[in-house]
């Protein structure tokens, strides 16, 4: 018997984004992989659906990924969900996927939110060539170094940012690429989403 991945794109900010096609795939399966249990527990919870979780972050042990090839080759059919979003998309989906193609499963992705389609799209700016870079370094310099290299693609640029450092981030824009166009979106598809568009300005 084969068994089956399903890739389940959660809400990013609105439960309603959640499709039906989500709801059956996470209560249809026989475990759930997830990166944070206690996140995807509550939404479980919301749905009224009783999963056993098993926790796949960035830091998961060798021991989860043997599990989860040891469940996908006995015939069970896992979801996957990051926090938020499209998973595989700055989470280890990607490696999730590897193992169920090693162990022969069917690998499914569900449509559905990704912050980084969103933005992209939101922003007003091209989204015919772009890229993106995940979180910026933590650390000043390291950021620095990495904002001169994006500044010098030709294409748009997605990069998420967290809110205690925006405020820096964009001093940082403003030194360095004080004429490059940006867009800045915060609590996206929330009741309070904005946005802001213009040169780097702290």
């Amino acid at each position: 018997m084969t068994g089956h991945l399903i890739l389940v794109p959660t809400p990013i900010g609105n439960l309603g984004d959640l499709t039906d096609r989500a709801k059956e795939a996470l209560a249809g399966a026989d475990l759930v992989a997830c990166e944070d249990t206690r996140r995807t527990g509550g939404l479980l919870k919301h749905l009224e659906i009783d999963k056993p979780l098993l926790r796949f972050d960035d830091h998961a042990s060798a021991a989860a990924f043997e599990r989860l090839g040891l469940e996908l080759g006995s015939g069970r059919t896992v979801a996957y969900c990051s926090d938020a979003g499209m998973p595989g998309i700055n989470d280890p989906g990607f490696e999730i996927a590897r193992v169920a193609r090693a162990a022969g499963a069917k690998v499914t992705v569900l449509p559905g939110a990704s912050a980084v389609l969103l933005a992209v799209v939101a922003s007003g700016l091209p989204c015919h060539a772009f890229s993106f870079w995940g979180y910026l370094p933590n650390r000043s310099e390291p950021r620095k170094t990495m904002l001169k290299k994006l500044g010098a693609e030709e294409e748009t640029v997605v990069v998420f940012e967290t809110p205690h450092r925006i405020h820096e981030t964009l001093s940082d824009l403003e030194e360095l690429l004080p004429g490059r166009e940006i867009a800045l979106g915060r609590e996206l598809t929330k009741l309070h989403e904005t946005w802001y568009e213009g040169r780097p300005r702290r």
